[in-house]
């Protein structure tokens, strides 16, 4: 066993960081109709993979893990990359000499769906199109759709938190009296608790759509989710008329929604690695329980977010390919256009599909002057010790944020940490269309004022939360080199594989922030009332990051106003504690990762029993843990300001005072 987890570490390790493939729907020609989905590769037979990494059988030759079905269903036939005409060569990361994956998302769903033999969920099996045939009319069929699809995770859920119990027992029963184990396996019974209790809630959901709510007759779910490329034929149907907003922002979301699916079953995958590689240590010494319940922790959060991907993905589906299905068409005609309903051509793919991720996400951040224009008191806001190459290998590695401990005044810290993390610096080329919030509010009837105000911050907040999640895996990245050049030290080998599950869970992470991005566009945009065919909004005003002065005396009129001024200093007392909380955590992470460079171990490193390596993992995920909260907490500032404001300023000031009320009027762009 341990001379496969050396392996695969090593593997793993040595893999260098190439330019990721473009993910892009397939194209159609006009004329072909309503779109059918294919499922990839779904296993067949009753048993499904384990937990234990096993090899998957091998592939034809020519045939492309990449495989997607054209209009009739059969696959395109593969170019001499090994993808369909269509796509182009690359992919995120070159694997050469890796030792073949088993789990791609067709595997992963089958192996999710199955029911166990022990403690299986009891209902009425029932089909998708048994389920349509009882609706009276379009609408109620896509809400069967989507409760069909929630039901079905609901059980994969319920599957997987079994299944994680059972890890949990098997890799602690040596030392499974522990009081650290104990109160594991206590959590994961509660887990399962919970899973069972969500499936039997949609099961009544289901069975009061399809009219089957009798006791003893709830149903489950048979058929799979689909999880491989959907063809929309978005061109051909709206290419003369505009699509309803909400098509238009599923088309555009469906194929990143599939690349985040394909990126967290990489991550999953990854994180069996690592808590076998942390298991076999404890079961033979005991030793090492924090770091084992650590990766168990990080396999439960990516199966659950792969299986919220797959479920908000069939849900997109379905309103979408009932939004454009023929009047007259049934049942069997809708399934179609959900999920595959003939066997898959071929045999399965040897190893599982690489992450496919944005070339943008790749960019490295680099210190750069302040905005152009900006005052010198104004440039000194957005200064902070961000290295030039987070990958390099120096020996002295400074906290990102280094530079605001010599910051004495709490107030000014806690503006420039916010000025620094709302500079667009590393932002997709396409991120959408600058705008300032004066320019938003401008024309915006005072009952609507509110509304825009939300959705600008909201999408101004989630702009963030993409980059700081880039710079995350930046960090990360860094320290395979510390894992290479320490690769014969005791534990390092398992430190290793443990360090690659925790970057496929940032890549993976970064997806999903994309896909949170692009929502909060599409609702600013709506909410300005701006065209959706252009592109859509990106707010390029910073959040008031400073302390906001409230007028005791505006609010004595105004038992809102009151209340809101109230929150207002509440909210500021909040984000003040948890700037010093990212900056701390930052320094803290800089410390360990000078520790792990030269390989040593701080004074109170026997505690937890981690390597080095381990320690700068998780402090890490801390700081970037404490860093989205304070993103989170500023946001929740900046709404109680609006709300205090609108509550005591007159409605009939204009947009641009409004703004100007708000938040100082700066721009967050690199090069402004």
């Amino acid at each position: 066993m341990s001379c496969v987890i050396i392996a695969i570490g090593w593997c793993l390790l040595a893999q260098p960081a190439g330019e990721p493939d473009n993910f892009e729907p397939i194209p159609l020609k006009a004329g072909q109709g309503a779109p059918p989905a294919g499922l990839e590769g779904v296993p067949q037979g009753d048993s499904a993979p384990s937990d234990q990494p096993t090899a998957a059988p091998e592939r034809p030759a020519g045939d492309s893990p990449e495989d997607s079905p054209t209009a009739d269903g059969s696959p395109a036939p593969p170019n001499k990359h090994g993808k369909t005409p269509e796509e182009p060569p690359g992919g995120m990361e070159t694997l050469p000499d890796r030792p073949p994956q088993r789990l791609r998302p067709p595997e992963l769903i089958a192996e999710a769906l199955e029911n166990p033999r022990q403690e299986a969920l009891s209902g009425t099996p029932l089909s998708l199109s048994q389920a349509l045939l009882q609706a009276r009319d379009r609408q109620q069929q896509l809400r069967i759709a989507q409760s069909y699809w929630r039901l079905a995770a609901a059980q994969a859920e319920y599957h997987w938190a079994l299944k994680q119990r059972d890890v949990l027992a098997d890799h602690t029963r040596p030392h499974g009296n522990l009081a650290g184990a104990l109160g594991a396996q206590a959590a994961a019974e509660a887990d399962v608790r919970d899973a069972q209790v969500a499936v039997e809630q949609t099961q009544q959901e289901l069975a009061d759509l399809v009219g089957t709510g009798g006791a003893g007759n709830l149903p489950l779910t048979i058929d799979r989710p689909h999880v491989g490329d959907y063809r929309t034929h978005y061109e051909s149907i709206f290419g003369t008329q505009p699509p309803p907003p909400r098509i238009r922002l599923i088309h555009r979301t469906l194929p990143l929604r599939r690349k985040a699916i394909d990126a967290h079953a990489e991550a999953i995958v990854a994180a069996i690695d690592a808590v076998n590689a942390a298991g076999e240590p404890f079961r033979s010494s005991g030793q090492g329980l924090s770091t084992l319940l650590e990766t168990i922790d990080l396999l439960k959060h990516e199966r659950r977010a792969f299986i919220a991907l797959v479920r908000d993905y069939n849900l997109d589906i379905a309103e979408y390919a009932f939004a454009v299905a023929p009047a007259g068409a049934g049942g069997d005609t809708l399934v179609s256009m959900l999920i595959r309903t003939s066997p898959p051509p071929g045999n399965l793919p040897t190893r599982a599909q690489e992450g496919n991720s944005d070339p943008s996400i790749r960019k490295t951040f680099r210190q750069s002057s302040p905005d152009r224009g900006a005052s010198a008191a104004d440039a000194d806001d957005w200064t902070s010790n961000y290295p030039n190459e987070l990958d390099s290998g120096a020996a002295d590695d400074p906290g990102v944020y280094q530079a605001l401990l010599a910051v004495a005044h709490h107030p000014l810290r806690v503006q420039k940490l916010g000025n620094l993390l709302h500079w667009d610096r590393n932002l997709p080329p396409d991120a959408g269309q600058p705008v300032a919030l004066a320019e938003c509010l401008r024309g915006v009837p005072a009952p609507n004022r509110l509304n825009v105000i939300r959705a600008y911050w909201r999408a101004r907040q989630y702009a963030a939360r993409f980059q700081v999640l880039n710079e995350q895996q930046e960090q990360l990245n860094a320290l395979q080199s510390v894992a290479i050049g320490q690769r014969d030290q005791p534990g390092m080998t398992e430190a290793g594989v443990r360090l690659q599950a925790a970057r496929r869970g940032a890549r993976a992470a970064i997806l999903d922030a994309q896909l949170a991005l692009i929502a909060a566009q599409f609702e600013l945009t709506l909410a300005t009332g701006r065209p959706l065919a252009e592109s859509w909004l990106l707010p390029s005003t910073p959040p008031q990051s400073g302390r906001y002065l409230v007028s005791k005396s505006a609010g004595r009129g105004s038992p809102r106003g009151a209340h809101w001024a109230g929150m207002t200093t509440l909210q500021y007392e909040k984000l003040r504690q948890r700037a010093d909380a990212v900056i701390q955590c930052d320094a803290h992470r800089a410390d360990l990762v000078l520790q792990a460079r030269r390989n040593e171990s701080g004074p109170h490193a026997a505690d937890d029993q981690m390597t080095p390596l381990d320690r700068v993992i998780w402090a890490t995920g801390r700081q970037n843990e404490q860093t989205l909260a304070f993103l989170a907490d500023l946001t929740d500032y900046n709404m109680a300001i609006a709300d205090y404001a609108l509550n005591t300023l007159p409605a009939t000031l204009s947009g641009d005072d409004l703004a100007g009320k708000l938040a100082i009027a700066r721009s967050t762009l690199r090069d402004s």
